[in-house]
């Protein structure tokens, strides 16, 4: 959970400009072989008002084609 907590702080909280220390950011984890290649990706799952709206910050941490 360490690696998951500092992931989550240093490549989304951090570039998006937002301090964890100002807030308790709620997150929820999971993993699922999505692609079917047998290797589990990583899936994290945010929801507050930062990232309510920021459908491109999905496509870039997840890399989502845009439709």
């Amino acid at each position: 959970m360490e690696n998951i907590d500092r992931l989550v702080v240093e490549d989304i909280l951090i570039p998006e400009k937002l301090d964890p220390r100002e807030k308790d950011y709620k997150f929820l984890t999971g993993a699922a072989d999505l692609n079917g290649n047998g290797s589990e990706e990583l899936l994290i799952l945010m929801q507050d008002l930062t990232f309510a709206v920021r459908v491109d910050v999905l496509r870039i941490y997840f890399k989502i084609p845009e439709s």
